[in-house]
Parts: structure tokens; sequence; C-alpha cells
């Protein structure tokens, strides 16, 4: 009787989620996101399950702020959209190991490194934590290929696909392990850090480097592609997408399956 019970409640709650999402979330998800987000302003049709993703997103994770200050609504928006950018056709999973989004409100000292920072993955803790005031500048800069939030998700998925290999894949393992060679040969053969297509910073490692090529595959795919042809193809089979396609989105959507 108690789980027959508790079986109605959770349908009414199901109902309850759906309507409110259909009658208030989605249309202010897209109003948002049509106004800020390139990439989802390219998706065309499917937008509708873009947004869906968002707000899944959204709902599976807290937000916390590290300080007395609101976190808005389109706040959470912008941060969930860029980690559904990353993972739109890659398996449903991704970030399952994370399950903490901290804010500060400005720069902050990592209690890792103990400098100043904008952003970082903490994988001991299980928390992505941004400044929003990084996230802030990163929406409005004139930079293109610097992007905080593309940074830190890449390193999220980077890690997760690490640590948990042996309970599920984020990538496919093949193609990931051929991005890894072609990231040591490129930071290898590069003469000069200071002239390569990404900035010097990509050089530090490899994490780095990879997060340094996933904000450049999706900010400048045009000029990445001409650049470093072998790794910008890697990467559109490793995250099962293509930039240059967005206005062709049957293509942007892949297979979603492996």
């Amino acid at each position: 009787m108690i789980k027959l019970i508790l079986d109605i409640l959770s349908e009414i709650n199901k109902t309850f989620q759906e309507l409110y999402y259909r009658s208030f979330i989605k249309s202010r998800i897209h109003f948002v996101l049509m106004r800020n987000h390139v990439y989802y302003r390219g998706l065309g049709s499917a937008q509708s399950v873009f947004n869906r993703k968002v707000w899944e997103f959204i709902r599976q994770n807290k937000f916390v702020p590290r300080e007395k200050f609101y976190v808005r609504f389109s706040l959470k928006l912008m941060i969930a959209s860029h980690a559904v950018q990353l993972s739109w056709c890659l398996p449903a999973h991704s970030y399952k190991y994370f399950d903490r989004i901290i804010l500060y409100r400005e720069f902050y000292q990592s209690s890792i490194t103990n400098k100043q920072h904008k952003a970082e993955v903490n994988p001991g803790l299980r928390v992505i934590v941004f400044s929003v005031r990084a996230i802030h500048e990163s929406i409005t800069r004139k930079t293109v290929g610097v992007n905080v939030l593309l940074h830190e998700f890449a390193h999220a998925l980077w890690l997760e696909h690490l640590l948990m290999n042996r309970s599920y894949a984020i990538f496919d393992q093949t193609t990931f392990q051929d991005a890894q060679l072609q990231i040591i040969r490129e930071m290898e053969n590069a003469t000069s850090s200071a002239d390569h297509f990404f900035r010097q910073y990509a050089f530090t490692n490899q994490a780095e480097f990879f997060a340094v090529a996933v904000e450049n595959f999706f900010e400048r795919p045009r000029d990445f592609q001409k650049e470093i042809p072998g790794l910008y193809n890697t990467l559109t089979v490793l995250f099962n997408q293509n930039p240059l396609a967005l206005t062709a989105n049957e293509n942007l959507m892949g297979n979603n399956n492996f």
C-alpha cells in the first residue's frame, strides 16, 4: 500500500514538473539563450532538445554560492548551457561524477594552489568552481577562443573519463587515446608556444592543452580546422559533433551512440 502511494505521488510530481517546464521554463530558457549564446542560435530545430537538457542539468546539480549573493536563474542557464554544449552528443551520464557548482562573486583563492583563481575543477571534492566575474568576462569579452565555462567543463569531462573509465566512459576510448597522442605531438613539435595558434597557457600540460583546444573548437572552428586539421577532425569524432555544421542540424547532432 505504501509503495502504491509513493508511486502515485511520484507520478503526480513528474506531471507537475513537466507542466511547470512547458508553461514557464522552456520559453524563459529560449529567451535568455537566444540573446546570449551563439551556439544555441545555430541549433535551429534542435533547440527544443537542447533546452530540456539544460533544464535537467540545472535540476540535477546544486549551485552553491560561497558568499552571500543570490544565484540568478539566468546565471544558472549560462553555466548549464555551456556544459550541455560540450556534452550535447555525449552519453547522458556525462558530468555524473560531479554534484556541485561552487560560485564566488569575484576571483578567489584556491584551496589547492593557494593562488588567485577564476575557476577550477576539484575532482577530490567532486565540484566545479567558477567566479561570476570570470563568467561575465567570458560572455562579454572581445577575445574569441577564451571562455572559462568551456575551459572548465572540458577539464571536467577529461577528468571524469580518466577517473571513471572502469565504471563508464565519457568518450570513445580509441578516439580519446588518439586525441592524447595528437596533443603530445603538437606540444612537442611546436617550435615556439608563443607563435602557436593556441595561447601559450595551453602548453602548461596535456589537460590544459585539451581545454584550450575545446575553447577554440567551439569558438574558432574554421581557423582551428585550417591550422591544426588533424586535431580538429579528431575532436569532431570525440565530441560527436562539428561546430562548422551548426547550420546543418542533422550533421551537428551526430548519432549519439557508442
